[in-house]
């Protein structure tokens, strides 16, 4: 399996490895809806074929930043049964259907799934479901009790047989019926909780005031010259300002107590990588990772550029190094002139240049520069520094 990019269009291809079998012609002789659009070439003597992937992410992707949602799965389980009929009608294997995370794109325009066929998978397509169904339960939000339904009850009919389509539509016709509990309302009048002896009474904040004020009022009216001067004594003194001596003498004792604050890091301490514009501009601190740049709006980084895809790279630490990755974009990425294949990950290094879409960037490790010169400089240590 390798990926193409060619006339502005992005290409998976798989390499079969016997003769063009007449299920591959029969697909590529027919426009199968539900299978995404199919692409045949010769290399070296060799025969590819493959699938049109512009503009479309896979599932596994999409998911990394988000919870997959009730739609998306009712969107993804009907189109699967529609080409499950399909298949049969065309007398194709549904076993060569790939349902990977990995290989199950979603397009963007218009909005749905599409699928692959590909001659070398094996295995089963209930094993395969199955799989499917638990990679969407792991990326699932649990408190939406109706998702949870309706996997489960998916994951039940892959357990006992092999589905059909029928089976999996009858799935959301189930799920459908399914509403939220309401707490039952009680037929008791308004006035049942002030009749009822273990009801708690609930008074009005004003009405509660008013007997505290007559209370006191009774209490002093028959002192009322000495309620007078205890009420003086309880008059706090009026506020002045500290002399400055005072507050010097205050501040020791808090200074003894409180602990030190850092209010000053050295730009060589901190190491937060940062994109710079070529030839100038804002830079970009990637302060996170991995990180996003395209311009979806849940993206790291949005260039506000027509030539950038939705979702066009990803930038990753792992392993100590720092890697970057094209997401399957429309104009393509470029590393220091070189042209990156769709979903090409490539090692990505100090000073290295970044061709987006006709943005260009500069990568960057903060303080890279100036701890070089440092080491180039020897520490004097002569008379002169004392």
């Amino acid at each position: 399996m390798s990926y193409k990019r060619e006339k502005g269009r992005n290409y998976i291809l798989f390499h079969g490895t016997g003769d063009w079998s007449g299920q591959l012609e029969m697909i590529r002789r027919n426009r199968i809806p539900g299978l995404a659009g199919f692409y045949t070439e010769w290399e070296d003597h060799d025969r590819y074929y493959g699938y049109d992937i512009t503009g479309a992410q896979p599932l596994v992707r999409l998911l990394e930043v988000r919870s997959v949602t009730k739609e998306e799965t009712k969107q993804l389980i009907g189109q699967l049964a529609v080409l499950l009929e399909k298949l049969d009608s065309y007398l194709l294997d549904r076993d060569k259907v790939i349902l990977k995370p990995e290989f199950l794109y979603w397009y963007q325009e218009p909005q749905k799934p599409r699928f692959f066929f590909c001659e070398e998978q094996e295995g089963n397509f209930g094993e395969h479901l199955k799989e499917l169904i638990l990679f969407l339960l792991e990326r699932s939000d649990r408190e939406d009790r109706q998702l949870t339904e309706l996997l489960f009850r998916l994951f039940g009919i892959c357990g006992r047989e092999e589905p059909e389509p029928e089976q999996l539509l009858n799935c959301f016709r189930e799920s459908s019926g399914i509403r939220e509990e309401k707490i039952p309302q009680t037929s008791d009048p308004p006035d049942a909780a002030k009749e009822s002896p273990m009801a708690e009474k609930k008074e009005n904040p004003g009405k509660r005031s008013g007997r505290v004020k007559s209370f006191w009022g009774k209490l002093f009216r028959r002192r009322r010259g000495v309620t007078e001067e205890w009420w003086d004594d309880l008059e706090p003194e009026p506020s002045r300002s500290l002399e400055p001596e005072e507050l010097r003498w205050s501040s020791r004792g808090m200074e003894e107590t409180s602990s030190t604050q850092i209010l000053y890091v050295e730009e060589d301490i901190v190491s937060i990588p940062v994109l710079t514009s070529v030839p100038g501009g804002e830079p970009i601190r990637l302060e996170k990772f991995p990180f996003y740049i395209g311009t979806q709006a849940d993206m790291d980084y949005r260039p506000e550029f027509y030539g950038v895809s939705r979702m066009h790279l990803k930038l990753d630490h792992a392993d100590g190094c720092y890697w970057i990755t094209d997401l399957n974009s429309t104009n393509g990425t470029r590393l220091n002139e070189k042209p990156l294949r769709p979903n090409e990950k490539c090692r990505l290094a100090h000073g290295d240049r970044l061709w987006i879409a006709g943005l260009i960037y500069e990568f960057r490790e903060f303080g890279h520069d100036k701890m070089e010169h440092r080491r180039k400089e020897p520490f004097d240590m002569g008379a002169e520094s004392w």
